[in-house]
């Protein structure tokens, strides 16, 4: 036996005995004397976990017993999963090993870096999330020992050490991520054996694709605490519960998971870092924006174009509330337009020079017993910078009204005297009047299709920065969908006129009269067909 002593105030002088002969086991004691109560954080949970993550390939090895505070540490009762993979390098000490293996309970992660026997000369964090798992890995490699003292620079551009890190890493990252899909695959199945699985159909294309794709990232993380009970009604609460914070406030994931389904703050927090990288949810949001507005562009080509359809649509007040809602149709810089109220005083001011005494709010009137609609009009004030704004106005002629050399020289004339009222500073405001009908004439298809110009530009005054435009609503509608046809051909969203109506219905259903319907024979057909236009047209200004 030979005992070696340490004391407190000369760490750095170690006394070693003689060896002499005795009869106790073989093995290694370590007795720790002269205080008064434990150390907190010497023999708790965490230490006893991290003994075991640290020692599991040598107990594994050597037949050893290692027992800490009376208490033994075996970790093969923990291990859910033992894998070892090769990994490639071009080094003369030859490839390393990793070992990856996975426990039945939390254990901190830890990427342990060992002799070719298995021993820990260093650990490092993984730097390798994988929800649902926890998990230990361990590289094996005869170059590591030569390197000892240089371990601590592994993740800090070691150039030998580094390259040898970073290839373990990314054979962890693609062992997890078969892991993962699955894992996935497995409680997919069960939940859905069990009936508890929120989704009952699936995916109708690539925007509930993804939609499904994060859940079941989320469900992963949480299924621990999902299947912690055997009540199948709690179980499918909880997925319930995350679903639906997915699908309508995906930044309250996280409190759901923390204060409903009690997940640990670091696997928490794990998942945070996950969507933030791979930003499901901002895409979820975008397709569900993208794939509104290719409904709402068929739905307007059904509101202002459709024979069928057109005249159902008896009070145009209501288009002028839906379209309020809708300015990106013409322009994406209107989409973040405002109401501005000072801009609304003066075109109500001016509006006689368009032939009429109201503006868009009072859109009927009664002329000799007999409701009449008169024209209608939307305006938006855009900021630019902090002292610039971008003003878009747009007159809505009614559908019998096809816009020609008196309907251009009324909204001439109209854009400067809004453009010369004394409210607005003359270099600080940029106008956009666009003129919109169901169809120009002749002559004014001419007049907005004029060689070097934007199509649809009919005027355009930089000193006065100001512009007018004439479109017919065909060319708006067509030029949506120009904008849009990237985008709707990734998603591979088909807006029907069912799907159109639908989306009127449940957004502006205020706003539509109670017979507006369409024959259901004709639902499913996909729109898109071409609207009747005026040559070459043009897209609004962007």
């Amino acid at each position: 036996m030979t005992v070696v002593e340490i004391t407190r105030d000369a760490l750095g002088e170690v006394e070693v005995s003689d060896a002499v002969e005795t009869s106790a086991p073989a093995g290694t004691v370590t007795t720790v004397d002269g205080i008064s109560e434990t150390p907190a954080g010497l023999v708790d949970d965490a230490t006893i976990d991290k003994i075991t993550a640290t020692f599991a390939l040598h107990l594994d090895k050597y037949p050893i017993r290692l027992v800490v505070d009376g208490r033994t540490i075996d970790p093969s009762a923990l291990e859910e999963r033992r894998f070892t993979i090769r990994v490639p390098l071009a080094s003369p000490d030859g490839d390393a090993e990793l070992v990856v293996v996975e426990w039945k309970r939390d254990l901190d992660r830890t990427l342990y870096l060992c002799d070719e026997k298995g021993i820990v000369l260093s650990d490092l964090r993984p730097g390798v999330p994988a929800p649902g798992f926890s998990y230990s890995a361990y590289v094996r490699w005869a170059g590591f020992r030569p390197l000892e003292h240089d371990l601590p620079l592994a993740d800090h551009n070691h150039p030998i050490l580094g390259p040898v890190v970073e290839s373990a890493r990314q054979t962890l990252r693609e062992y997890f991520k078969e892991r993962t899909a699955d894992l996935r695959r497995s409680l997919v199945e069960q939940w859905k054996d069990d009936e508890v699985y929120p989704y009952l159909l699936p995916p109708a294309g690539p925007i509930e694709q993804v939609e499904h794709d994060l859940f079941e990232i989320v469900a992963v993380t949480a299924a621990p605490a999902v299947n912690a009970t055997l009540d199948r009604a709690s179980r499918r609460l909880s997925l319930e519960l995350l679903r639906s914070a997915l699908e309508t406030r995906p930044a309250t994931v996280s409190r759901v998971l923390a204060e409903v389904l009690h997940l640990s703050d670091e696997r928490a927090a794990e998942l945070d870092a996950l969507l933030d990288r791979v930003s499901l949810g901002s895409i979820i949001s975008a397709s569900k924006k993208i794939a509104d507005r290719l409904d709402f562009v068929a739905a307007l080509e059904i509101l202002v174009l459709d024979p069928v359809t057109r005249d159902k649509l008896k009070e145009r007040a209501e288009l002028h509330r839906i379209l309020a809602h809708e300015s990106w149709i013409f322009g994406e810089e209107f989409a973040v337009g405002v109401d501005d109220r000072s801009l609304r005083e003066v075109l109500r001011r001016h509006v006689a020079l368009l032939g009429r005494d109201k503006l868009s709010d009072e859109s009927e009137v009664l002329l000799e017993g007999k409701r009449q609609i008169v024209d209608l009009m939307l305006w938006r004030a855009i900021p630019q910078t902090t002292n610039r704004l971008e003003h878009l106005v747009v007159e809505l002629k009614r559908p019998s009204v096809k816009i020609g050399a008196d309907e251009l020289t009324q909204i001439k004339n109209y854009a400067y005297k809004v453009a010369d009222d004394p409210r607005f500073n003359k270099t600080d405001v940029h106008w956009e009047f666009i003129v919109v009908s169901t169809e120009l004439d002749k002559i004014a298809a001419r007049d907005a299709n004029q060689r070097g110009k934007p199509r649809g530009l009919v005027h355009d005054d930089n000193e006065a920065n100001l512009r007018v435009w004439a479109f017919g609503w065909g060319e708006i509608i067509e030029n949506c969908r120009h904008r849009l046809k990237y985008v709707q051909e990734a998603l591979g969203h088909e807006a029907t006129e069912q799907s159109a109506l639908d989306y009127l219905r449940k957004t502006y259903e205020k706003y539509l009269p109670e017979n507006l319907a369409v024959d259901g024979s004709r639902t499913t057909r996909p729109t898109g067909r071409r609207p009747s236009r005026a040559p070459d047209a043009s897209p609004p200004p962007s």
